[in-house]
């Protein structure tokens, strides 16, 4: 009997871009984004169960509403540490 190896699946490449205005001038900081979830989707490949699968897009649109909530001066450290506690 075939037995996965390890299985992870995510979205790669959601770009962010926040621009902080100034009298005087703008700030553009822009951030490209990688998810990439770990587990045990083993039933999604067998049973055809996908209750365990996070869509791609639903995970780009938490990247963007959480950066839409944080400060536009945020670190990318900061950032992640936002999205991992959401998933």
């Amino acid at each position: 009997m075939v037995k996965l190896a390890e299985n992870s699946y995510g979205k790669s490449r959601v770009r962010l871009a926040r621009v902080k205005r100034h009298p005087d001038h703008h700030d553009f900081r822009e951030w490209t984004i990688e998810i990439l979830l770990e587990g045990d989707f083993e039933s999604c490949f067998i049973a055809g169960d996908n209750s365990k699968i996070l869509p791609t897009d639903t995970m780009k649109n938490t990247v963007y509403s959480l950066a839409r909530n944080s400060p536009a001066d945020c670190s990318s450290a900061a950032s992640s540490a936002a999205t991992v506690s959401r998933y």
